[in-house]
């Protein structure tokens, strides 16, 4: 048999720190958030996507809709459907802003690429026009030749 435990929907007086200023007392929302904070749970839903809550809202204002006598105590037909339909509206921002974003880092992406095939072509431009042993070739970026460490031979392993 599973047991059910329920918090306390009244503030309660709940000490945060020793000094804190105003006595440590915080509501009953700032205290379940600290609470869930320290417990590593977000503040997002679990186990269901916002298209399952959203059509599981819709499903429940169709069957309000035709049962006007259900009641929820402060929660009415009318506030539910304002706020699904505020969810909807600041869903299709939030995926708009998205959009937004994957085509601004795409972007921000080709134009990264677009430099750096220049800068790529300049250094080499610079080691054939000015030679691999060139300030400018260092200037640029490149390892002069004078500079790099001679190969090692390989010697053959002996049996």
């Amino acid at each position: 048999m599973r047991r059910l435990h329920l918090r306390r929907a009244t503030p309660i007086a709940m000490p945060l720190l020793p000094n804190f200023p105003s006595g440590g007392v915080l509501s009953a929302p700032l205290r379940l958030f600290c609470l869930k904070a320290e417990e590593g749970k977000t503040n997002m839903p679990r186990g269901k996507s916002f298209d399952e809550i959203l059509f599981d809202a819709e499903q429940l204002i169709r069957v309000w809709t035709d049962n006007d006598d259900f009641a929820l105590g402060e929660v009415t037909l009318t506030s539910l459907q304002a706020q699904v339909a505020a969810f909807k509206a600041r869903r299709s921002g939030v995926e708009d802003l998205r959009t937004q974003l994957t085509r601004g880092v795409t972007e921000v992406n080709d134009q990264a690429k677009a430099i750096q095939a220049i800068n790529t072509r300049a250094l080499s431009g610079a080691r054939a026009f000015y030679g691999p042993d060139s300030a400018q070739y260092e200037q640029l970026g490149g390892t002069r030749a004078s500079e790099r460490k001679p190969r090692k031979k390989k010697t053959p392993s002996g049996s």
